[in-house]
């Protein structure tokens, strides 16, 4: 997982006025939906994908 300070370089100035609790919030959410995002295009193209 990505550190706060390296989220924080991805966002650019676009994070200059979030706390690091509210980048690493979004940092969260974007993992998570990355997650359910890839779990259909996963069962389909693998034929035994794990849920970790």
């Amino acid at each position: 997982m990505l550190t706060t300070e390296q989220c924080r370089q991805i966002l650019g100035e676009k994070a200059k006025h979030l706390t690091d609790t509210e980048v690493e919030e979004l940092r969260d959410l974007l993992s998570a939906f990355a997650d359910v995002a890839l779990q259909q295009p996963l069962k389909e193209y693998l034929p035994n994908p794990t849920n970790d």
